[in-house]
């Protein structure tokens, strides 16, 4: 009998609801979200041995089937049922029982696997301040990189405002200022819709949250956070550098710090995830100055990464204008995934 029994979305809603470790990226709102807005993606559930569940999105690049755990976030993977469950069987089953797979694993659902200690393979890590809701906004602040510290202090002096994003208006102009960054980075941007759901819901929920910078009633940065299971994510940043260099403003450490302060006074998190990055990338260092500690995200995979991050296309991309840039990238978003 197969170690990973195929289920139904109510059955796996019945056990997600169960799960001892959950983000937002295993909700099936997300999921059926994201199969409406993008017609080449499905959604399979399994169930591990009555010891995990495990949401797969399936499809099809350049002709060929593939799964992931999950689609459009940095890290999913299966969802614990029961504390300590042994990895090297789970990612045996996992490989035996499919093909052209990938998981991601977040290090919270990490704490509940064992290993025997072998390497686990591990391109990219989380960097994460825990005992989060433990510290005050001293402690914090002591704890960041002297550089840091004083970025911040800077950027507190540039008549910077830090809000919530309230309007559709602030919505299109912060999806704006992400373009701007994805085209600086030469990535494929997500499509406005992923916004404009992720911004609905922080209008009716605590789950999502939009901060926002502006500069002379401009908007210039900002973030988007998500919370789930005692973390605070900061999913998405958005800058509009070319503002920010001809001003010589500091918006994205000034957003970080005033929605740090936010999450610390409101105590609505034990960790904050400052994101997914590459190992040995210059994000790294970024991330090390605010005190944070690097975990690593887990990958269990049997196909070779994508090599459109070393495409030649992807200087080419950056010299697209913005207006194109965002017609072309629900086209090829599925490439990046």
């Amino acid at each position: 009998m197969p170690k990973f029994q195929k289920i139904t979305r109510e059955e796996y809603r019945n056990l997600f609801s169960k799960a001892l470790f959950s983000t937002f990226f295993h909700n099936t709102e997300w999921h059926e979200f994201l199969e409406k807005e993008f017609k080449w993606l499905k959604f399979e559930y399994y169930s591990y041995k009555d010891e995990a569940v495990l949401p797969l999105a399936r499809l099809k690049v350049f002709g060929r089937e593939k799964l992931i755990s999950l689609p459009f976030c940095e890290y999913g993977g299966p969802l614990p049922l029961k504390k300590e469950i042994n990895f090297e069987e789970f990612e045996n089953d996992l490989l035996n029982e499919f093909n052209n797979i990938e998981l991601k694993i977040n290090p919270g659902i990490q704490d509940f696997f064992k290993h025997n200690g072998g390497i686990v393979e591990s391109l990219n890590c989380s960097y994460q301040i825990r005992g989060f809701n433990y510290l005050n906004e001293e402690k914090i602040f002591r704890s960041f990189r002297p550089t840091t510290r004083q970025r911040i202090r800077k950027a507190e002096k540039e008549n910077l405002v830090a809000a919530v994003c309230k309007t559709e208006e602030e919505l299109k102009q912060f999806y704006n200022a992400y373009v701007k960054t994805m085209k600086k980075n030469k990535t494929v941007c997500f499509p406005f819709q992923i916004f404009k759901f992720l911004f609905e819901i922080s209008r009716n929920s605590r789950d999502v949250n939009f901060f926002i910078v502006k500069h002379k009633s401009r908007l210039i940065s900002g973030v988007v956070i998500l919370f789930y299971s005692g973390i605070a994510h900061n999913f998405l940043t958005a800058t509009d550098y070319r503002y920010v260099r001809r001003n010589k403003l500091n918006p994205v450490y000034f957003i970080l710090w005033n929605a740090m302060k936010d999450i610390l006074n409101s105590k609505r998190a034990e960790v904050f995830d400052l994101g997914g990055t590459k190992i040995n990338s210059s994000l790294e260092e970024f991330k090390r100055g605010w005190g944070a500690e690097s975990y690593p995200i887990w990958r269990i995979s049997d196909f070779k990464l994508s090599k459109l991050k070393k495409s030649r296309l992807r200087k080419f991309w950056g010299l697209l204008p913005e207006f194109m840039i965002k017609t072309i990238s629900p086209y090829l978003i599925k490439y990046r995934l």
